[in-house]
């Protein structure tokens, strides 16, 4: 049905019905068109779909068009002179792909070697957790055994440091300070005669 016909009768039947027309005036010949172009694109994409069906029937037409049957135990010098031009190339490039793949292996190799290295000195300069920990006990001692050492030297606070010696030998008994401790406290009770 023409569009204009089609229109025609739509107006008709609003009229009719008493119904306001449900869209704008030229909503016929756009839905017209766009059903033209979708139209338009089915052929387009049949006529390629034909195109490229002939073009790919063609090309397997052109590979296997004479195509004589071979006689059982006799290679034509042609074929024969073919078939070793393409194994040697076969050849080569199996030998590049050997390479490159030796090549690969090599720097593989070579950077899982370089990682081992990494990870021994990795291993020889980080210590050991045990290590640290002693280190920091010591650490503490010393600073306690310090603090009494100023206490009675540059303060002459006898009592206060006398209380700090004896908190590094009950805190840290093992440490190397807690000896330290030990004489000097001895030596606070030796000198009786001195205020705090």
């Amino acid at each position: 049905m023409p569009p204009d016909q089609l229109g025609k009768r739509l107006h008709e039947a609003e009229a009719e019905l008493g119904c306001a027309p449900a869209g704008p005036a030229d909503l016929v010949p756009r839905v017209y068109a766009v059903r033209a172009r979708r139209r338009q694109r089915r052929r387009a994409l049949g006529a390629g779909c034909v195109g490229l069906a002939m073009v790919l029937g063609v090309g397997w037409g052109l590979l296997h068009w004479n195509r004589s049957k071979p006689v059982p135990g006799v290679t034509p010098p042609v074929v024969a002179s073919l078939n070793l031009a393409r194994l040697r190339f076969e050849m080569d490039l199996l030998d590049l792909e050997a390479n490159a793949r030796t090549d690969g292996a090599r720097r593989l190799a070579a950077a899982l070697r370089q990682q081992d290295r990494i990870t021994a000195l990795r291993a020889q300069a980080a210590p050991d957790p045990r290590v640290q920990i002693r280190q920091e006990i010591d650490g503490a001692a010393f600073t306690l055994l310090n603090q009494g050492d100023r206490l009675y030297r540059e303060l002459a606070l006898r009592e206060p440091a006398a209380a700090a010696y004896r908190e590094v030998i009950r805190l840290f008994p093992e440490s190397c300070w807690a000896t330290v401790a030990k004489q000097r406290l001895a030596q606070l009770e030796q000198r009786p005669g001195e205020t705090s």
